[in-house]
C-alpha cells in the first residue's frame, strides 16, 4: 500500500517558528521521494482531524508543549497512526525538566543543583526572600521554565537584582521554574539514530550560554563533529548517552544534550525527543558526518518510526 503521511507541524507553542521550519524541510524530502505527503498545522488542525483520513504515519515535527510532551503521540496511538520519535511516557518524561531530574537520579545520574519555583506559590518576589531561599547557591545561577525548548525564557543571572527579572521572564514560559547551579564547562551533542549513535558534537558560543540567539541567528557560534574528545572520553559519552537514551526508552531518534564540567564530569541537560530538523539542526549536522545526508535521515527516521 502506497505510504501517506501527515507532517504535524506549527502547532501552538513558543516553539512554533521553529517547527514550521522543521515541518516544511520534511515535507520537501518526503514529496520529492513521491510520497503522498500533507503538512498539518495542529494550531489550526487538531490530530483527532487525521480520523478516517487514512493516513499510513504522522512524521512529528512539533516543538514545544503539545508536541513533544506526549498528548500528541497519545492522541496518535489513540488513532492507530504509528509516528515518528518517542512514545508517550519517554515524551512526557523528557520535556518536563523537573521530571528528567528526578529520572536522572532514579537512574544514578548526577543532577544539577536547582530549586523549584511555582507561580502559584509566589505572591511577591521580595530581596529578602529570594536571598533567603537561595542561600546555598553562589552566583552565577541559570533560571529556566520547566516546559519550554529551544533555550526560550532562559537566563543565566550573576546577581540578586537580576534573578528578580529572571523569575518573572521565565514565568511568562511557564507556570513552574527551576533554579539551577550554574556549571563552567563544555557543552556536547550526542544523536542516535535507531540505537546507533552518531558522531558527537561540542557547541562553543560566544553568548554566556547555548541561547535561542546562538542556535539560530548567531553566525559566531561554533559546531565541532566529531566533539574532539580523546578515546576515553568519547567512549565515556557515548556509553552515558546509551545509557539514558535506552533507560529513558527512547526510539526511532532522539538528541541527547550534556555538559563537561571542570572536573571532567558529563551531566545531562536534555533528552530532546524530537530533534530539529532544519538543514543547519543538530541532528542532521551529526548524521552528515557518517555519510547520512539530509535526504537519507528523513527517510530513514520515516522507515524505521
Amino acid at each position: 500500500m502506497k505510504e501517506k503521511v501527515a507532517v504535524l507541524f506549527g502547532g501552538n507553542s513558543f516553539e512554533r517558528e521553529i517547527s514550521i521550519k522543521s515541518g516544511k524541510e520534511v515535507e520537501k524530502v518526503l514529496k520529492k521521494y513521491g510520497i503522498e505527503t500533507y503538512l498539518v498545522d495542529t494550531k489550526y488542525s487538531p490530530v483527532r482531524k487525521l480520523r478516517n483520513m487514512n493516513f499510513s504515519k504522522a512524521f512529528i515535527m512539533l516543538h514545544g508543549k503539545n508536541g513533544e510532551d506526549g498528548i500528541v503521540q497519545r492522541a496518535l496511538e489513540t488513532l492507530n497512526i504509528p509516528y515518528t520519535g518517542s512514545g508517550v511516557f519517554t515524551s512526557f518524561i523528557s520535556f518536563n525538566k523537573i521530571n528528567t531530574k528526578k529520572f536522572l537520579k532514579s537512574i544514578g545520574l548526577p543532577v544539577i543543583p536547582y530549586l523549584i519555583f511555582q507561580k502559584s506559590k509566589i505572591k511577591s518576589l521580595k530581596y529578602k526572600l529570594l536571598s533567603y531561599i537561595i542561600r546555598d547557591f553562589k552566583f552565577p545561577v541559570v533560571v529556566k521554565p520547566n516546559c519550554c525548548g529551544s533555550s526560550l525564557g532562559i537566563s543565566v543571572v550573576n546577581s540578586l537584582g537580576s534573578l528578580k527579572k529572571a523569575i518573572k521572564k521565565a514565568f511568562l514560559y511557564d507556570d513552574n521554574i527551576l533554579l539551577e547551579k550554574y556549571l563552567f564547562g563544555l557543552e556536547y551533542s550526542v544523536s542516535i539514530l535507531d540505537g546507533e549513535k552518531l558522531p558527537s558534537i561540542r557547541i562553543e558560543t560566544d553568548q554566556k550560554f547555548y541561547n535561542f540567539h546562538a542556535k539560530y541567528f548567531s553566525n559566531k557560534t561554533r559546531y565541532i563533529c566529531p566533539g574532539g574528545m580523546n578515546l576515553n572520553e568519547e567512549n565515556e559519552l557515548r556509553k552515558l548517552s546509551m545509557f539514558v537514551y535506552k533507560s529513558a526508552k527512547c526510539s526511532n531518534f532522539a538528541r541527547i544534550d550534556l555538559i563537561k564540567d571542570i572536573n571532567d564530569v558529563f551531566y545531562i541537560l536534555e533528552i530532546n525527543t524530537i530533534p530539529g530538523m532544519t538543514r543547519k539542526s543538530l541532528f542532521p549536522m551529526s548524521a552528515k558526518r557518517v555519510g547520512i545526508g539530509f535526504s537519507k535521515l528523513v527517510l530513514k527516521i520515516l522507515k524505521n518510526c
